[in-house]
């Protein structure tokens, strides 16, 4: 929301300014600005169109293909181990705290 509204608003009325008082340099500076916004823009919705259709892949593909995508992820993997880890270790805790093993 806040590029859109800078684009829409905020730049296109600095770059009027700009122009009326004759300076260049300010008009390319604001001009420059603008497309890095909207490069930035673009990226976050490319990536995060990118990030919802890997998860929705991964939920609907089988488990073992699960493993091995997650396996080829350095970071997945480790945050996804570490997952394992925590819920086998509850499920320890409330067992041994129940008294069945």
């Amino acid at each position: 929301m806040l590029f859109i509204g800078l684009n829409l608003y905020l730049f296109p009325s600095m770059v009027q300014t700009f122009k009326s008082f004759g300076e260049t340099q300010s008009v390319i500076v604001i001009n420059t600005i603008v497309f890095i916004f909207n490069i930035t823009l673009v990226l976050l919705v490319i990536v995060a169109l990118a990030t919802l259709l890997g998860a929705m892949y991964i939920r609907n593909s089988p488990v073992e293909k699960r493993l091995m995508i997650i396996e080829k992820i350095p970071i997945y993997r480790s945050i996804y181990s570490s997952y394992i880890s925590i819920q086998f270790s509850y499920q320890l805790y409330a067992l041994l705290q129940s008294g069945k093993i």
